[in-house]
Order: structure tokens, then sequence, then C-alpha cells
């Protein structure tokens, strides 16, 4: 097991089985050996059903325009698949360093964070894989070939808002003492602050290249799914409602939210984050109204510069911010393509 990362046990062999945690505390070669490799079995896995869906593929009767679709989501899906592996066995170690030092910052100040979103991803995944051995027009090899990849990408971002989650405790514990210490202390606060900023930067940068290709995996998904259930509804193809509604909304519900959960946990953080800034303009402009204009405050000053020069963000290789404003950027573009798709090809 391992004390740099505050989830919940189910949680934490997860991450072990699909590799996105390889290390340990433990001291033990044989532990060591066994964390690290102990996801090749689902690789193999993986591996075996990606094999298996190749040779079906050719099998499957597609309609139209899905063809296209079923076999663009079927390439990025190895794309993400092979970016996931390569990203955690690569970053594994610089990882553990990261984990180690973020832990000594604010050490009191451990937060376990909120199980809705880990519970949300968690059930809504494990729910839809279930729905996959119902399907009846595909392989099952091909179901989960096109949507395990999604579900590990989901949990390692799972994995980031367990970090998040402690790095938001700690920009806390900092706020909440500035109030009440000298400004020289508050300098120190403000060195610790930096310091985490980097970190957090740090931390993400490790999760950039998947959040790329997985947003990539995502909009595809997205949009597949509200053509399909558009062409099934407009066309009155013959099916059964029941499953056909409670399979493509759950993958729908769980694309969204997942996406939701990525950028909510990030701006919570970069939120507390800059929240120290008007921390530092209150104190300034209490000595301002109490026309105590003096070297502390001129400090205050400084300090507030230093803060604002240095606020933290979320990027992916400085593409696109991971914010809000992509949260709406990506469901108008799905809007937009779904317009333009309807307009081409719509009738069976």
């Amino acid at each position: 097991m391992t004390r740099l990362v505050k989830s919940p046990i189910v949680l934490i062999y997860i991450y072990r089985v699909f590799g996105i945690i390889q290390f340990c505390d433990s001291r033990s070669e044989i532990a060591k050996f066994v964390s690290r490799h102990v996801c090749i079995l689902f690789y193999l896995f993986y591996i075996y059903i990606s094999v298996q869906c190749y040779q079906s593929f050719k099998t499957i009767i597609f309609t139209g325009i899905f063809f296209y679709f079923d076999f663009a989501i079927m390439c990025t899906s190895y794309v993400l698949m092979f970016t996931l592996i390569s990203n955690f066995y690569f970053r594994n170690d610089q990882l553990e360093k990261v984990l180690f030092k973020l832990k000594s910052i604010c050490p009191k100040s451990e937060s376990f964070g909120s199980n809705f979103i880990r519970l949300m991803v968690t059930v809504s995944a494990f729910f839809f894989i279930f729905l996959l051995f119902l399907v009846e027009d595909m392989p099952l090899v091909c179901s989960m070939e096109l949507f395990l990849p999604l579900v590990v990408a989901s949990f390692n971002h799972v994995f980031l808002y367990d970090v998040m989650a402690a790095i938001f405790s700690k920009f806390q514990t900092i706020n909440n003492h500035i109030n009440s210490i000298s400004v020289a202390e508050i300098e120190n606060l403000i060195i610790l602050h930096s310091e985490l900023t980097d970190m957090a930067t740090h931390f993400f940068y490790f999760f950039e290249i998947p959040t790329i290709v997985g947003l990539v995996n995502w909009f595809g998904y997205a949009l597949n799914m509200i053509y399909y259930i558009l062409y099934v509804l407009i066309n009155s193809i013959s099916l059964n409602m029941w499953f056909f509604a409670i399979f493509n909304i759950s993958i729908l519900s769980f694309l969204f939210f997942w996406l939701f959960s990525i950028i909510w946990a990030l701006e919570q953080t970069r939120k507390k984050a800059k929240e120290t800034l008007s921390l530092i303009h209150d104190a300034w402009n209490e000595k301002i109204l109490k026309r105590n204009i003096d070297s502390e405050a001129r400090h205050l000053i400084l300090l507030s510069v230093r803060l604002f020069v240095s606020q933290l963000k979320f990027s992916a290789r400085n593409y696109f911010n991971v914010d809000w404003s992509f949260f709406h950027l990506a469901l108008s573009a799905i809007a937009t393509y779904v317009i333009i798709l309807v307009q081409f090809n719509f009738k069976p």
C-alpha cells in the first residue's frame, strides 16, 4: 500500500490493477516488484481482447457513417491505451518524488476530499461495463476494447482529483493563517504558497498528454453517442428501447460527469490558490484605511505582486487551459458537429 495518496482502499487497488500507481512504501524488493508489475496482467488482457476485436471487426455489419465512427474510435482507443500505459510507466519515479515533497508541505493539512466524485465515477464506470455484456449487435471483445481505455483514463483523473484534494487543503491551511500572523510570517507562507503552486503545476504535467488524448477520445464517443441516439429516434429504428435508453444515457452521463469532475477539481484548487492573493489585498487595504502606510504595507504590495505573476493555472501543453471555458467549448463543438452530420447523412 502507499501513504502518499489519500484515497479509499478500493481505489488504491484499482489504481494498482490499471497501473496508475506503481510504487509502494515497503522496502521489500518483492513488494516493490509486485507493485510495479501487477498491472501487466491487465495489459495482457487488453492485448488479448484487442486481437480478438480486430479479428471480429470485419464480421460486424455497420450502417453508413457508423463504420467510420466505430473505426475511428477503435483506432483512438488503441492510441489512448498505449499513451496511458507509457505515461504510467515513465512517470512513476518522478511522480513518487513529487508526492513525497508534497506531503512535506503543511503535513497536518491532509485532506481526504469528497467521496461524491469518486463514487459517481466508479459506479458509473462499472455500471456501463456491466451493460457491455448485454449488447447484442456487437461482440463483447469489441465493446470492451472500445470502452476499457476510457475507463482507465477516467480512473487516472480520479487519482488526479485525490491529489488535488490534498493540494486544495494545503492552500486552505495557508489562507487560514494569513489574517492572524505578522507580515514577516506571511512572507514565509507566501514562499510555501509558491512551492505549492509549482508543485501543483509539475504534478499536472504528468497528466497533460493523457488528458489531451483522453479528451480527443471523449469527443469522439460523445459525438458518436449523441448522433446515434438522434439517428435511431428520428428514423424510428426498431430496437429494445429500454436497453437503448439506459445504455446510451449511462454512457453519456459517465462521459459528461467525467469531464465535469476533471475541470471542477482543477478549478477548485485554482480558486483556493487565488484566494490567497485576495487575502493579501485585504490586509493591505486594512492598513490603507487606517492610513498606516509603512514598510509592512509596502511589503504586502510586493507579496501581492509576487502572487499575481505566479498564479496557478492548468493547461494541456499550452494548447488550451483546462477550465470552465474549455467545458463550454467542448459542448459547443459537439453541438456544431452533430448539426453538420445531421445535414449530410441522416437516412438509413
